[in-house]
């Protein structure tokens, strides 16, 4: 697998996530206390969120970030 399809991968997992939560673009920005364009970015494969980010990601939608990496093991 190529980096660019790897990406391509955690931004559909991310934006999977985000949906399942029921998150906008906008409001789940606002709960990482981010702007909304970083969201945007991530899920246009234009930027990888970092391991914190992917931290507090969890957190907030209570998807695991192994998941978010790999598509492997439990979603939640």
């Amino acid at each position: 697998m190529t980096s660019e399809e790897w990406r391509t991968l955690i931004a559909a997992r991310m934006r999977e996530a985000r949906h399942h939560k029921g998150f906008s673009q906008n409001s789940l920005a606002r709960e990482l206390g981010l702007h909304p364009m970083t969201v945007s970015k991530w899920e246009r494969c234009l930027v990888t969120p970092c391991l914190e980010t992917l931290c507090d990601f969890e957190k907030v939608t209570g998807v695991r970030k192994e998941w978010v990496l790999t598509g492997l093991g439990e979603k939640t």
